[in-house]
Formats: structure tokens, C-alpha cells, sequence
């Protein structure tokens, strides 16, 4: 009687085969959650990424605008009334 006519050891090898199985298709499971996660994270980075450039880039602007918007008040004030011309030297005397 060879191993494969015995049922007791055909049977254990079918579950010792099924379990090597269940192991490797968790394992695969595990793999593909890992690397799911890696993608979301990394995503979620550049999203973070992306909103802070827009944040800054807006302030940046803004400040710009409101540089132009005082230039251009200094500009009428000075066409309006001329320039400002100070008697105090620069030791504020």
C-alpha cells in the first residue's frame, strides 16, 4: 500500500496542502492592504501638497496685490501733492 491508497495520509496531506493554501492567499491579502495603504497615504500626501502650493501661491498674491494697491495710492498722493520732502537729515535731526 503506496501513500496515496492510504487515507489517513492523503487526508492529512489534502489539509496540510489547503492550509499552505489559506497561508499564502492571506499573505498575498496582506500584501495588496499594504501596498493599498502606501498608494492612500502617498495620495493624501500630494493632495496636502497640492493645497498648501494653492494657500501659498493666494497669499502670495494677495500680498502682491495689496503692494500694487499701495504703490499706486503713493503714486496719485505724490501726482496730488507732490513729493514729501523732509528737512530732518538722516540722524533725524
Amino acid at each position: 500500500m503506496n501513500e496515496c491508497e492510504n487515507p489517513l495520509i492523503a487526508n492529512a496531506a489534502q489539509n496540510k496542502l489547503k492550509n499552505i493554501n489559506k497561508e499564502s492567499q492571506r499573505k498575498r491579502k496582506a500584501k495588496a492592504t499594504s501596498r493599498s495603504l502606501k498608494e492612500k497615504s502617498k495620495r493624501q500626501r500630494l493632495k496636502q501638497k497640492v493645497l498648501l502650493e494653492s494657500h501659498l501661491t493666494a497669499q502670495l498674491e494677495a500680498t502682491s496685490n495689496e503692494k500694487l494697491a499701495l504703490n499706486q495710492t503713493h503714486l496719485q498722493f505724490i501726482k496730488q501733492n507732490g513729493p514729501i520732502i523732509s528737512n530732518e537729515t538722516s540722524d533725524g535731526v
